[in-house]
């Protein structure tokens, strides 16, 4: 006798003995040999081989764990060396094979044992995607993916298989305990659980625990897991040098005269600067720079400082005839300086001198 192993399947090979036809002086011979069993949906796909005398035909049985028959091929004139069974529940089970001879005169031999096979549970974490920290009590986005490494399909029949919160089981830290299968996912695949997840409304850190359950039956397979703070909100600080306003995208800031406020942790704050009548912006500095739109990612407490530069305007002086022009506030000496820049809404005086023999007209 020898033995091959798959799938949890002992495989036999044993050299049968069939009593010949009355005028042989031998008896003749065939060996079956039972080999692995593999497992699709539920379904054992049973197979064997034979040497010796050619097979004609086949009988199959399968037996559940209390050794009762639970399937019978009925007797099949082929010479396949292969059943597919019917689904099957979770559990083991045997099952064992006769053939039939075609050498005259054809005769079954006795049933030989395929051994036991199994359709049970199991799974393997493969990735867990979700933010290290999150705001307390918001809302986010996370992924779970998990591999079915065992012989029993996932699906979502009477007790359908799902993934469930750990650590404790099915506790709602997360604000939801079990997420239902995307499809059916047989053995050697994977299934992909991407939902929503709110996070608890208490600052601290929490496990993000999660494993696979057929509901109603059992917990079971590795764990997917990582420890996730929840983060309360952050403080977004705006100092201004110069005329002008900041606004928020979310609101919140409106300075103006609201120049600081909170936000969530994690969430995303658009500022706008708005210079007044007279005045430019030249730029951000702080947790911004550059003259651009200012975005701040509220994961820690930020400051920004928005610079407004007062517009300057241009006097121009003309002369006809001799004399100088000069100007209070000092800019304007003309005779030779007849130009000055001037900050936005300054008042000049200009004073005119004319030259010995002329007159300011």
């Amino acid at each position: 006798m020898k033995y091959k192993f798959k799938i949890g399947v002992l495989a036999f090979c044993l050299p049968l003995i069939i009593l010949g036809w009355v005028n042989s002086a031998s008896a003749t011979k065939i060996t079956v040999c039972t080999g692995p069993v593999s497992i699709i949906g539920n379904q054992p796909t049973l197979n064997w081989t034979t040497s010796g005398d050619t097979q004609s035909g086949y009988q199959v049985y399968i037996y559940n764990s209390v050794g009762s028959l639970i399937y019978d091929s009925g007797m099949v004139l082929n010479a396949a060396k292969s059943v597919t069974g019917p689904v099957l529940a979770g559990g083991t089970y045997s099952w064992a094979v006769r053939v039939l001879s075609n050498v005259a005169p054809a005769s079954w031999t006795p049933f030989a044992g395929g051994g036991n096979f199994s359709i049970v549970n199991n799974s393997s974490c493969v990735s867990l995607t979700a933010p290290d920290s999150v705001a307390a009590g918001q809302p986010f986005s996370a992924s779970v993916v998990m591999n079915n490494i065992g012989t029993k399909l996932w699906n979502s029949d009477a007790t359908p298989h799902r993934l469930g919160s750990d650590n404790p089981i099915d506790n709602l830290t997360w604000g939801l305990n079990r997420i239902n299968l995307p499809s059916a996912t047989d053995s050697g695949s994977s299934a992909t659980f991407n939902f929503t997840a709110t996070a608890p409304a208490t600052v601290g850190s929490y496990s993000f625990s999660w494993k696979m359950v057929e509901d109603g039956i059992e917990w079971f397979g590795a764990v997917c897991a990582k420890t996730i703070n929840t983060v309360g909100p952050k403080t977004l600080f705006v100092t201004k040098s110069g005329l002008g306003t900041v606004t928020s995208a979310p609101a919140g800031i409106d300075c103006g005269s609201t120049c600081s406020a909170n936000y969530d942790y994690n969430t995303s704050v658009t500022l706008t600067a708005t210079p007044a009548v007279g005045y430019l912006f030249t730029g951000w500095s702080g947790d911004c720079s550059g003259a651009g739109t200012c975005v701040v990612s509220m994961t820690a407490d930020r400051a920004v400082t928005a610079t407004f530069t007062i517009e300057q305007k241009t006097l121009f002086v003309t002369k006809s005839g001799l004399g100088t022009v000069t100007s209070v506030p000092a800019g304007i000496d003309c005779g030779s300086t007849c130009s000055a820049n001037y900050d936005y809404n300054t008042s000049v005086t200009l004073t005119a001198t004319p030259a010995v023999g002329y007159l300011f007209t």
